[in-house]
């Protein structure tokens, strides 16, 4: 799963994203992100 800082905005959206840290659980991997900002699509 990818979780996106204030991402509601970009639902359905191709989004570049800066990986702030990443958390291995029992069921599977979580990686916690923001929008990056320098980047266009």
């Amino acid at each position: 799963m990818v979780v996106v800082e204030e991402g509601r905005s970009y639902v359905g959206k191709h989004l570049y994203v800066t990986v702030t840290s990443a958390l291995q659980t029992s069921a599977g991997r979580m990686i916690f992100a923001r929008p990056d900002v320098l980047a266009t699509v």
